[in-house]
């Protein structure tokens, strides 16, 4: 599509059926975009999921860009819809409808689909720091409101660190703790915080891999991190513990060339410990 012309009629009113509780937005034009492509598949004759795939942007076109400027970078348009109308057994719940309909009960079927700009920036912080005791604990810059976001940053150094996740432990809201930050809205907070503990967590484990690899005798690309394990007091050690340090980094996504910016803050060795959370071993 070459060219666009779009017309919008807005009135203010007080007596509207429905609204949505902020300005949004997307509900109201994606509720006008999917409108029209039911209205359209109704005029032709067509089947609206077959005029939906038909007009979707495939991926080997991307990235694309359309009439108005806008550039989609990635995706799989079509494939979601398929799978989301498997999911959803479509054929199965259109038979239900017209078997309802001739008992006299009137019942809609209806889907939309959407494209959702995420990731704002400008930045977002994160500080990731590992105890003795094999704990780790994570300072956010952002702030959740209950979206469960703590959770995700969770998980998301458990499986960088290989520790289980209930000793992970995700502090936000305090300045003493952290000096900077941006928020959590507009669909960013797990990408582009989640983003920051990621490149903060790396940090970390970059500044131990040395540390390991010096306590183990071998090079620091020999060395590597997993799930804790015990070693026999009698063979070689192969492991140490990760509580065996303790360190921190202050992690920070930001736009630009130079898309994360990174401060390690402390690595300091201590004695050996009893391994208790993730644990670097020799590569065979």
């Amino acid at each position: 599509m070459g060219t666009g012309d779009v017309e919008v009629l807005a009135v203010y009113t007080n007596k509207t059926p429905l609204a949505a509780y902020r300005g949004a937005g997307r509900p109201e034009g994606i509720f006008f975009i999917e409108r029209m492509m039911d209205l359209l598949a109704d005029e032709l004759g067509m089947d609206p999921a077959e005029l939906r795939l038909r007009n979707m942007i495939k991926p080997e076109a991307m990235p694309y860009k359309n009439c108005f400027g806008w550039q989609y970078d990635s995706g799989d348009y079509p494939g979601t819809l398929k799978r989301g109308l498997k999911l959803l057994r479509l054929r199965e719940l259109e038979s239900w409808v017209e078997e309802e309909s001739r008992k006299g009960r009137m019942l809609g079927l209806g889907y939309a689909f959407y494209v959702e700009i995420t990731s704002g920036g400008p930045f977002e912080t994160a500080k990731v720091s590992l105890g003795r005791d094999g704990t780790v604990s994570i300072v956010v810059g952002s702030t959740p409101t209950g979206q469960g976001d703590a959770t995700g940053f969770a998980q998301i150094a458990a499986d960088l660190l290989g520790v289980d996740v209930g000793r992970v432990r995700v502090y936000w809201g305090d300045t003493g703790l952290i000096g900077e930050g941006v928020g959590t809205f507009g669909s960013r907070t797990i990408t582009v915080g989640g983003g920051a503990v990621i490149e903060a967590v790396s940090e970390v484990l970059e500044g131990l891999r040395a540390k390991a690899a010096e306590m183990l005798g071998v090079e620091p690309e020999r060395s590597s991190t997993g799930r804790a394990s015990s070693t026999s007091p009698t063979a070689p050690r192969t492991s140490w513990a990760c509580g065996t340090w303790s360190s921190s980094c202050t992690g920070s996504w930001v736009r630009g060339p130079a898309r994360y910016s990174l401060h390690t803050q402390s690595t300091t060795l201590g004695s050996p410990s009893t391994p208790t959370a993730c644990t670097w071993r020799l590569s065979r």
